[in-house]
């Protein structure tokens, strides 16, 4: 029997005892994995009872049910199935364990079948449904998951241009007076040449600039979603833009998220962006800078001539980070983006040994596999890294507005 087969079995098994029984079901984790668990059990008829999750700051409500304290949730339910929503199935065991000593008694884990459920029934991914599932057992694998190649977090800058012009912009924005949109097929081909080197690669990131205004952005996903060993798709915007009817539904349908960036004033439109994708069937999550204050200054940028032992121990505390990813633009991997930005606007020298350049092969060589796996899981400092203000960052609010630079004429519309 195939893994899509085994997923499709499993899950309809579930569903059977569920209904049949009227068993309540408690969702463990009122965010992104429970968001899949209910879109798929109510798609199949299930009756979620209420969410439960250890965060105080989850506790209230999601998704229109209510969000208890583990102990609260199994004593109100204590004849539950209760369902771990962890997507990441790194820290699967420890949940277990705390649903188990709280004295939960039916406890499943069942996102590898929900998530291939979602993106086969309930959307149609535009992959090869197979080889998909194939990834989701591979990734939620148990035995023989250290002998696989997983990307770290990655992402894809589509296009420079941007609605907003923040101080201290990660992307440096306002330094860039002639931003650039790059091909459907360039960015394309650079994702599948990424995704090649990689057994699983979790998710990637869309962004820019601002993603929106890609014109082309949904071509861009409906291309990327056809990479089966490529899990998830986020779109990461400023919440300034709401794309039109046909690209929210080419989102859905190949099951792309939205993360918002909120800027508080500066985000205008996460609102009206909300409702649209909420119509649509599509996530949506938010990470609010203004309340977090944690936007680090990306200047001044000057050779700091650091020790290369301290460069060592200040690049590996920061790609300990998952939120620092490797980042693929116009051809290249870099394993950070103020390595990418900065060398990109010629802040810093050119550092070959800092980039992977995805133009010399094939989507699959040997030495580019090689390449790419090198500076995903390097240990050392980038040249960069001794340019970077790293651990002396001042954290100042984010996007507070500035002038936007005076674009060259020759540049308005470069594509590339």
């Amino acid at each position: 029997m195939s893994i899509a087969e085994t997923f499709r079995d499993e899950l309809s098994s579930l569903v059977s005892e569920l209904v049949s029984g009227n068993r309540p079901v408690v969702i463990f984790g009122a965010a992104r994995g429970g968001w899949y668990l209910t879109q798929v059990l109510t798609y199949h008829g299930v009756t979620i009872a209420a969410f439960a999750d250890s965060n105080p700051n989850k506790q209230g409500a999601y998704l229109g049910m209510e969000v208890l304290p583990i102990n609260e949730a199994i004593e109100k339910y204590p004849e539950a199935v209760f369902l771990p929503s962890l997507l990441n199935p790194k820290n699967l065991g420890v949940v277990m364990a705390t649903l188990k000593a709280a004295g939960a008694k039916d406890i499943r884990y069942f996102i590898p079948q929900s998530i291939y459920s979602y993106f086969t029934e309930i959307e149609a991914r535009n992959c090869d449904h197979s080889a998909l599932a194939e990834s989701i057992g591979k990734y939620y694998s148990g035995e023989g998951r250290d002998a696989l190649s997983f990307s770290p977090s990655v992402s894809c800058v589509v296009t420079q241009k941007c609605t907003l012009c923040c101080k201290d912009c990660g992307a440096f924005v306002p330094e860039n007076a002639a931003p650039k949109t790059y091909s459907v097929s360039n960015i394309v081909e650079d994702i599948r040449k990424y995704c090649s080197a990689f057994d699983i690669v979790h998710h990637i990131a869309l962004q820019g600039g601002e993603p929106f205004m890609h014109r082309e952005i949904m071509k861009i996903v409906e291309e990327v979603s056809s990479i089966p060993n490529l899990l998830f798709i986020d779109l990461v915007t400023n919440g300034t833009i709401v794309p039109k009817l046909p690209v929210l539904r080419a989102m859905a349908r190949n099951g792309a998220c939205v993360i918002i960036s909120d800027y508080g004033p500066a985000s205008t439109m996460i609102s009206p962006l909300t409702d649209a994708c909420s119509k649509n069937g599509i996530f949506v999550d938010y990470y609010n800078y203004t309340e977090n204050n944690d936007w680090g200054m990306q200047t001044p940028i000057q050779e700091r001539q650091r020790g290369e032992k301290e460069n060592d121990a200040m690049f590996q505390e920061c790609v300990s980070n998952p939120m620092i990813c490797c980042q693929i633009m116009n051809g290249k991997v870099h394993r950070c983006t103020f390595s990418n930005f900065t060398e990109n606007l010629g802040l810093i020298p050119t550092f070959n040994a800092d980039s992977v350049d995805l133009t010399v092969y094939e989507s699959g060589n040997p030495e580019l596999v090689d390449g790419i796996r090198s500076m995903a899981y390097r240990k050392t400092a980038l040249n960069a890294c001794d340019y970077c203000p790293a651990k002396d960052r001042i954290f100042v609010p984010a996007g507070i507005q500035i002038a936007k630079p005076k674009k060259k004429r020759a540049a308005m519309d470069n594509k590339s």
